[in-house]
């Protein structure tokens, strides 16, 4: 698909997920480049893709912003990119976090019940209004 716009730096272990109007989301995942001696760069930065127009454009995203990671899972539900997990070299994670698709505000969710164990690799989906994770490496 021929695109215009800002488009995201290559990268593996990112998210996109689609909110059902025509516009995908990308968040975050590892650039690995001969520039960073293949370490890595860990990346934070949310695109839109807008299927109908064929743009890329980046959200400055505010708040709480989560921190840099790859191999996590994110889930559009509402208005929002609900990502879970993942791993940046230096630990996994466990916490929810939310990113706004309108305004690029982020925020932790507060949840009920036990948080799930920290992973990476896995993938989730939304069903009847949970965001369900399955598999995964945790250890």
């Amino acid at each position: 698909i021929k695109s215009t716009g800002v488009i995201p730096l290559g990268r593996i272990g990112h998210s996109i997920c689609d909110d059902g109007e025509g516009n995908l989301y990308l968040w975050g995942g590892v650039n690995e480049t001969v520039e960073s001696g293949n370490k890595g760069t860990y990346l934070d930065d949310f695109f839109r893709y807008d299927f109908h127009k064929k743009v890329w454009s980046e959200i400055p995203l505010s708040g709480e912003r989560p921190i840099p990671r790859a191999f996590h899972s994110a889930v559009c539900y509402q208005d929002k990119v609900i990502i879970f997990g993942g791993c940046n070299g230096k630990g996994r994670f466990d916490a929810i976090n939310m990113i706004s698709t309108a305004t690029g505000c982020c925020d932790t969710a507060v949840t009920k019940g036990e948080t799930p164990q920290s992973r990476y690799c896995h993938t989730a989906i939304t069903y009847k209004g949970s965001m369900l994770v399955f598999g995964g490496k945790c250890a």
